[in-house]
């Protein structure tokens, strides 16, 4: 069995995140992106209703043949936005652009496929104080060097 690749594959993911000039331009100046780090008793990272982006906590399960071991990995995002309007969906877009099919450098592993799956977005019940969300789910394949 090969080590997990979660560790890795969560930083090679906040990495290409932060590098993206696109998402960088939508989140803004008080934007971020951020992963584990991030309360767990709070609904959105930052009380001033910044646009985040947040790479949860994901499952890696074995994933293997008779030549080689790897891993299947479930991962969440979920993006925050407080404006009204397209923000939320434009971000989104924009994470599925950079991530889905992405060629990420992972120490120990190597990234057979990053596939965006779906996504379910809601929307903020009061548009002026609401903070509309969109969960995005991926699924990765890794596999040891």
């Amino acid at each position: 069995m090969t080590s997990d690749a979660s560790k890795g594959l969560h930083r090679a993911i906040l990495k290409a995140l932060n590098k993206s000039t696109r998402i960088g331009e939508l989140l803004g100046a008080g934007g971020r992106i951020c992963g584990e780090d991030m309360p767990q008793d709070t609904d959105h990272p930052d009380d001033q209703g910044r646009p985040s982006i947040i790479l949860r906590s994901g499952t890696a399960r074995s994933w293997h043949s008779a030549t080689f071991d790897g891993q299947e990995h479930a991962l969440v995002l979920d993006v925050f936005c407080k404006r009204r309007g397209t923000d939320t969906q434009e971000i989104s877009s924009a994470i599925i652009e950079r991530l889905h099919d992405a060629d990420l450098p992972i120490h120990g592993h190597a990234l057979v496929s990053l596939d965006f799956e779906c996504s379910e977005t809601t929307a903020a019940e009061d548009p002026g104080d609401g903070i509309d969300q969109c969960r995005l789910y991926f699924k990765a394949l890794t596999i040891g060097d």
